[in-house]
């Protein structure tokens, strides 16, 4: 595969040094390293390699704290906000915690000072423009002053218990890495190369141009005139930014502009109804890539790894592996939401049985049950007794099932203990154990490493609940799960330096490709829509510049 940026990026570098033992690549992702051995290999560079960090691992290491996040955050959180206020139980303060965290990480992050934007929350002209339109004009304005005067006490309060355990969230380790900055760079002794960038946060821009003013660094942007030049492109806002940097002069020029987009290009677009059908397509778009490959001459052949399919929704990613079950060489670089598959499914259905049966434990309603029956995974023995439980079911007619008859039909398969009522605690035993024992039989990887994501997940919650006494109930379980599992993902492993390359669009940084296959290039998900999660409003992002959904 022909890596023209990577490539171009390397050669500039080994003119400087042909040492690279003390130097810093630092990339937008860890993708790209496996190509940049392969480019020095192919150059023959016999030194140590140098060392690769992603920008985020870097601040971590300027800002020297440990991050907290997830779980262990929440239940920090949830405690300090029970010392000051009494108004919410566990499952309630996490429907909205994890946003509103994101927002203060957001305002650190941006703009430094949150304690300036808490304030401005309540500031009484703003509640007064933000509630003039609304019919209950008091009732609305008055909740959202009292959320937001609950928050400016909140917040410092738990930054403080946060740095007296010397922890740290994301937006507290930009503020202090900003602190350690100067100090680094003074101290620090490598050469650091930051390649293929397109936006920073201000403390990862002036770390960039700290390191440039000491002559310490390079920076290697990835940009294209088409959109560089035309103020009216997008995707040049931050470029034309960073090419007006004092750093950037006669003795040290931005690279790079190019000028590739103009370059004649054969784009085809396939229209297809439904979202699956679109997978379908790709064998016969690929036997055509093959063709013309084969008809051309030796040195212009394109190989299987000279083509990307990229995948704009992720959930496509099993339909996809389906369409192209005869491929010889598949490489998959993406990781596969938990939340979409079976198992997770099977979860989520047995929550809803055990809150049903919170509010009445002597009636099951035969959907509840259906489902979990189902979607988990069974032996031969539990795959007898619940065919004989739908059979049943349709010749008796019978929607709510007792207690009793549960008993009779069900009593027999392997995991009946999950259908019995239990408490938050109990439950989360029973489900670590349900799930070790799954791993023993004959399961397929993808279901193995579903499974496995569970019990860990399941066993974090328990660990990290034992230190606090909160009186756990099944709906605030379920919360926790939900948020652990949605962030989840399966990730794959494959070989990135041959094969057909399958990926998605965050994956695709630095690399180059002679064909691309993008699947679901629908409005909404290129470019994506506004789905920005924010308690922000979208002026008061514009006024203190943190970024809105158009960055």
């Amino acid at each position: 595969m022909r890596q023209k940026f990577l490539q171009k990026v390397i050669s500039n570098i080994l003119e400087k040094s042909s040492d690279l033992s003390s130097f810093s690549f630092i990339l937008p992702g860890k993708r790209p390293v496996v190509f940049i051995k392969e480019i020095l290999k192919e150059r023959n560079y016999n030194g140590i390699l140098p060392e690769f960090f992603t920008i985020d691992e870097y601040i971590k290491i300027i800002a020297d704290k440990q991050e907290i996040k997830g779980i262990a955050l929440w239940l920090i959180a949830f405690q300090t906000y029970s010392e000051i206020y009494s108004d919410e139980d566990l499952s309630g303060f996490l429907k909205w915690f994890p946003t509103v965290q994101k927002d203060w990480d957001d305002m650190k992050k941006f703009h430094g000072n949150d304690r300036e934007i808490l304030e401005w929350m309540l500031a009484e002209e703003r509640i007064k423009n933000w509630g003039e339109n609304l019919g209950d004009e008091d009732g609305a304005r008055r909740k959202n002053l009292n959320f937001w005067r609950k928050m400016n006490v909140f917040f410092p309060k738990l930054e403080e218990k946060l740095n007296q355990q010397s922890f740290a969230t994301a937006g507290m380790l930009h503020q202090i890495a900003e602190k350690n900055l100067e100090k680094f760079c003074k101290k620090s002794k490598n050469r650091f190369e930051f390649i293929g960038f397109n936006a920073f946060t201000p403390v990862e821009e002036k770390l960039v141009r700290t390191l440039l003013q000491w002559d310490t660094a390079d920076v290697f942007f990835q940009g294209d005139e088409y959109y560089y030049k035309d103020e009216r492109q997008e995707a040049g806002k931050f470029l034309r930014e960073y090419k007006t940097w004092k750093e950037f002069n006669e003795s040290r020029s931005f690279n790079w502009i190019e000028n590739e987009f103009s370059e004649p290009k054969n784009i085809k677009v396939y229209e297809v109804s439904g979202n699956i059908a679109q997978t379908k397509v790709l064998p016969e778009i690929l036997k055509e890539i093959k063709l013309k490959s084969q008809q051309t001459d030796e040195i212009n052949r394109v190989s299987t790894k000279d083509t990307a399919i990229v995948l704009l929704d992720e959930n496509l990613l099993p339909a996809t592996l389906d369409s192209l079950s005869s491929t010889d060489k598949l490489n998959i670089t993406m990781g596969f939401p938990l939340k979409n598959l079976a198992f997770s499914n099977a979860m989520k259905k047995l929550f809803n049985l055990q809150k049903q049966l919170e509010k009445n434990a002597s009636s099951y309603y035969y959907n509840d049950v259906l489902p979990i029956l189902e979607e988990l995974p069974k032996n031969k023995e539990d795959e007898k007794l619940i065919k004989i439980f739908i059979s049943t079911l349709e010749e008796r007619n019978m929607v709510y099932l007792s207690k009793k008859q549960i008993d009779e039909l069900l009593g027999g398969i392997s995991f009946y203990n999950l259908f019995k009522k239990q408490n938050a605690k109990d439950l989360l035993d029973t489900l670590i154990e349900f799930c070790k024992e799954l791993k023993y039989r004959e399961i397929d990887d993808v279901q193995y490493e579903n499974i496995s994501h569970f019990e860990k997940s399941f066993v974090i919650i328990k660990n990290q609940l034992e230190p606090y006494q909160y009186e756990v109930k099944i709906e605030t379980l379920e919360v926790l799960i939900n948020q652990l599992i949605n962030s989840e993902s399966i990730d794959f492993v494959g070989e990135p330096l041959e094969g057909l390359q399958l990926m998605g669009l965050l994956e695709t940084r630095l690399l180059n490709f002679k064909n691309v296959i993008l699947l679901s290039a629908n409005e909404g998900k290129l470019p994506i829509g506004n789905s920005q999660n924010t308690y922000l409003p979208f002026d008061v992002r514009k006024q203190f510049n943190l970024h809105t959904f158009l960055e």
